[in-house]
């Protein structure tokens, strides 16, 4: 029942994961550990007991600073381990800081990108000083070459293995064309696999479905409850809460909980949005894609 911030504080997270590694690498058989730091997570971080104030009242550079000196500290401690020896570190940023206004003094000539950097891997780089031109595809063969994975071609679905020479899909086509193929339509896949002609169906289903919605207050949380109607439960993947303020601005799209009975569950703590009207929408994933389902609903934190 343990929640903070996004989940735990990072350094909490860091100490699980040392001894989970531990633990591990004494059954001397392969693994895969990925853990998922939330401490920089908008709006602003969060702080801990061990954030330095650094760059003063800017929140966000200090929790910034902290998180970086932690995965520092990480891996430091991972390469001190006799299982290192045997061990590709990934460090990977999942999408750039949604924290706006913290990029506001950065120049807009600056190309911003996520962050990411491959520790001792198996494989070498065949170009060293070349400036590549990647994507998220390009990660996977990439990952798997790092880990001494001999792959044919240097292809292995959409991705390139960045280590070789062989050019990604953004660099062959340029970013702009490469999404403008990839949101093509394939007539020949929607019909070998029923996907269209079932999206249709769900997408009619998820529109006129009326879930029953409803929130109630305690103390610190605002607690969220949907219920789907029965006949389109199997249908949602995953839902979303969408909470708006009085301006209707949306402030925060979080996933629900799924319980045993088939409704779902979510909370907000009332510190977090502060005093004022709100209203929230729920949406669903679902072989039709992203679609809202019932009417929105207020709710008022005084």
């Amino acid at each position: 029942d343990y929640k903070v911030w996004w989940g735990c504080e990072d350094h909490k997270l860091f100490g699980f994961a040392r001894k989970q590694l531990t633990e591990l690498a004494k059954k001397k058989q392969p693994f895969n550990f990925t853990m998922l730091t939330v401490a920089t997570h908008f709006p602003d971080g969060y702080v801990c007991e061990y954030c330095p104030h650094t760059f003063g009242s800017n929140q966000y550079a200090n929790v910034m600073a902290c998180s970086s000196k932690q995965v520092t500290d990480f891996v430091k401690w991972v390469q001190q381990q006799d299982f290192y020896k045997d061990t590709t570190i990934i460090i990977n940023g999942d999408h750039l800081t949604m924290d706006g206004d913290f990029c506001d003094d950065v120049s807009p000539e600056y190309m911003r990108r996520t962050y990411t950097c491959v520790i001792h891997p198996e494989a070498e780089v065949q170009n060293p000083d070349k400036k590549r031109t990647y994507t998220t595809f390009d990660l996977f063969p990439t990952t798997l070459a790092a880990l001494g994975v001999k792959i044919d071609g240097n292809h292995l679905g959409l991705g390139t293995n960045l280590f070789s020479g062989k050019k990604t899909l953004a660099e062959k086509y340029g970013i702009v064309n490469m999404n403008i193929e990839l949101a093509r339509k394939s007539p020949f896949m929607e019909e070998a696999s029923g996907i269209s002609r079932q999206a249709a169906e769900v997408s009619e289903a998820l529109a006129n479905c009326k879930p029953k919605m409803k929130t109630w207050k305690d103390s610190e949380r605002v607690n969220f409850y949907i219920k789907p109607p029965a006949d389109v439960e199997d249908k949602i993947s995953n839902l979303y809460v969408a909470i708006y303020n009085k301006e209707g601005a949306r402030l925060m799209l979080r996933g629900a909980i799924k319980e045993e009975d088939g409704s779902w569950t979510f909370w907000v703590r009332k510190d977090f949005l502060g005093s004022g009207r709100y209203t929230w929408r729920v949406k669903t994933d679902s072989i039709a894609g992203d679609l809202y389902i019932g009417k929105k609903k207020s709710f008022t934190i005084f």
